[in-house]
């Protein structure tokens, strides 16, 4: 096991004792509605996504993308930059 999926099983086992918050009350209804366009509907659906992924979807920009990450980290999860 490399250490990156390491770090994703250490991940997900800390974000599933944050008793799974919705997105609506993590994040904006802009960042909620764009991330649900691009599939994601629950914060550990954000583990394992690089920067290039996240920023493909339509109307997720640099800001928004700053924002998960910042409000993540919140939650002790960190979300890779690249």
């Amino acid at each position: 096991m490399n250490a990156y999926v390491a770090t994703l099983i250490n991940q997900r086992k800390k974000l599933k004792f944050k008793n799974f918050v919705p997105l609506c009350e993590v994040f904006g209804a802009y960042t909620v509605n764009t991330l649900k366009k691009g599939g994601i509907n629950r914060m550990e659906d954000l583990l394992g996504k690089s920067a290039s992924e996240m920023l493909k979807i339509s109307g997720l920009g640099a800001k928004t993308y700053k924002e998960i990450r910042i409000k993540m980290k919140d939650y002790g999860v960190e979300i890779p930059e690249t």
